[in-house]
């Protein structure tokens, strides 16, 4: 895994009452190449549900389906094993940072990675309160991949046997 991450300035402004101290506001712009973690095709959850689902239905147009489903998700999980290349995910960071005679301090560092288009309550948010941070902790229950991987394959092969009947 390769990561790399640059910071864009967008304003310095000094604190009028306390001299020395800077609020900065910048975005830090990641980059990251990885591969997946390598996963038999067979053993990807959503491929064992279909293949699941196949063997509990009698359905020949709902079996197709299914087979199609499973050369499908195989054509993807084929593109994904060759790694993936994010370029350009952004953090807001919001910093208070006090000037010594020796150097800079980074007294505080809110930031989020909350964007209106995609993500507008962020996944990963820092914020301050005096002299002490809170962190939101993503809640990754409800990610897909969380699901696939947190669900039975009977459980679901339903969900698939009830959404491909319909």
């Amino acid at each position: 895994m390769l990561i790399s991450s640059v910071y864009s300035i967008r304003s310095i402004i000094e604190d009028k009452e306390q001299k020395s101290t800077y609020h900065v506001q910048a975005a830090e712009i990641f980059h990251f190449q990885a591969k997946y973690k390598y996963v038999a095709l067979q053993d990807y959850p959503p491929i064992e549900a279909a293949n699941w689902a196949i063997d509990h239905t009698n359905n020949t147009a709902v079996k197709k389906r299914l087979q199609d489903r499973i050369i499908q998700l195989t054509g993807g999980l084929l593109n994904q094993l060759a790694g993936y290349d994010v370029d350009n995910l952004f953090v807001e960071h919001y910093l208070v940072i006090a000037r010594h005679p020796n150097g800079f301090e980074i007294l505080q560092d809110a930031y989020t990675d909350a964007n209106p288009q995609d993500n507008p309550a962020g996944t990963d948010v820092i914020e301050w309160q005096g002299s002490t941070f809170t962190r939101q902790k993503p809640d990754f229950t409800k990610w897909e991949e969380y699901l696939i991987y947190h669900t039975s394959i009977e459980e679901l092969g339903r969900a698939l046997l009830s959404d491909y009947s319909k």
